[in-house]
């Protein structure tokens, strides 16, 4: 466990050391802004494309893909189980110490401080730069996905779209390439935090809830989840 919490300490130092340009003015030809503007120049403002439209819906899955991923377990189980617990725990952190780190560095977006950015999606960019919540979001799901599933088949899909979605807000104007690494960074090491005291975590909400759970999880099947909707058979 100390061991666990260790890990996570290390991301967030990384995290923060990523944090050191917002701290004094960002020079306008460093390797950050330079990085930036050479993803950002191919935006085309007047036409949309297939990161405008991952963006778009990026907002409404970070609270859809736990809550439907929650109901299609309680749909076999009769009960919101360990699993889903544990991914709006995750979803929950990353949104929280995120948006705690947006308002203690407040490092200015780029289209706020570079000369002729391209932006789209301006109303999705809430609070500071870094990092982004965007990336933070993205990889704490599909990081938790991959841990839990254990499997080629949900792993390679999360982890495309992940990547799609925190590239697309560099190319959309919003973030530093900086920004998104953290966001990442910061997301999938709360995914490993939750999942290494998974135990631990699962004994306090039983205990909160007078719950009586012996078993961590129900329905594995080599590492994977095996859930029953109309008697088809689904196996993750």
């Amino acid at each position: 466990m100390i061991q666990s919490a260790r890990r996570f300490l290390l991301f967030l130092s990384l995290t923060c050391a990523f944090s050191a340009p917002s701290l004094t003015q960002l020079q306008p030809e460093g390797f950050d802004a330079r990085l930036f503007k050479a993803i950002n120049r191919s935006l085309n403002p007047a036409k949309d494309g297939i990161f405008e439209w991952i963006d778009q819906g990026a907002i409404p899955a970070f609270f859809l893909v736990p809550i439907t991923y929650s109901v299609v377990r309680s749909l076999d189980h009769g009960y919101i189980d360990n699993s889903s617990f544990l991914f709006l725990v995750t979803q929950s952190l990353s949104l929280g110490i995120s948006a705690g780190m947006k308002a203690v560095i407040v490092r200015p977006r780029p289209f706020e401080t570079l000369q002729g950015v391209k932006t789209k999606h301006e109303w999705s960019a809430i609070g500071s730069s870094f990092p982004s919540g965007h990336a933070a979001q993205a990889f704490s799901i599909a990081t938790f996905l991959s841990l839990r599933h254990n499997s080629v088949l949900v792993t390679v899909p999360v982890f495309l779209w992940a990547g799609a979605v925190s590239y697309g807000r560099i190319y959309l104007g919003l973030h530093y390439p900086s920004d998104v690494l953290g966001g990442a960074l910061l997301g999938s090491g709360i995914a490993i935090l939750v999942w290494s005291f998974k135990e631990d975590l699962v004994k306090f909400k039983n205990k909160i809830f007078s719950s009586d759970d012996v078993q961590l999880f129900l329905g594995e099947q080599g590492g994977g989840y095996s859930f029953r909707i109309a008697r088809i058979s689904i196996s993750l």
